[in-house]
């Protein structure tokens, strides 16, 4: 499909109110969203329906399911050493590359910023968002040194 046929798609999908669709063609085709919020919903509709059909693989593999073995992070320190190095390519100014700084957080962190994690992302202010992806390379600086 070529681009302007994924614009168009997109376009309909963002009228129609399709957030799935509209947050994969965002994704896609690397445009910032219109609508946050839809875009937000979408991802949180991807990531449950891949949980469901993790789930409905391991029942017709007849696996049993994993075992939690107490709280862990679902992050791991590969991931943060990643961030970091994307990160040092980015303002370490609150107020500056704020769109890229949201992109780089949800990229990495999207289970964290939805609105079941901890916090959203959507509404954030430049100020907020910036001293919350400050905090995290401070963070994830010590998983690149190790």
């Amino acid at each position: 499909m070529g681009y302007n046929n994924l614009e168009t798609e997109r376009i309909n999908a963002l009228n129609r109110r399709d957030a799935a669709t509209y947050a994969t063609l965002c994704d896609e085709m690397g445009i910032e969203p219109e609508m946050p919020e839809l875009y937000y919903d979408g991802n949180e509709i991807i990531e449950e329906t891949i949980k469901v059909s993790g789930r409905l693989e391991r029942l017709s593999l007849n696996e049993p399911s994993p075992r939690k073995k107490g709280r862990r992070s679902a992050t791991n320190s590969q991931t943060y050493a990643q961030f970091y190095v994307d990160g040092l390519k980015l303002s370490q100014n609150k107020d500056r590359d704020t769109a890229d700084k949201e992109r780089l957080l949800m990229g990495y962190f999207r289970r964290k910023f939805t609105r079941r994690g901890k916090s959203t992302l959507a509404g954030m202010d430049k100020y907020k968002l910036g001293s919350l992806f400050n905090h995290l390379m401070e963070y994830s600086k010590k998983f690149y040194n190790q």
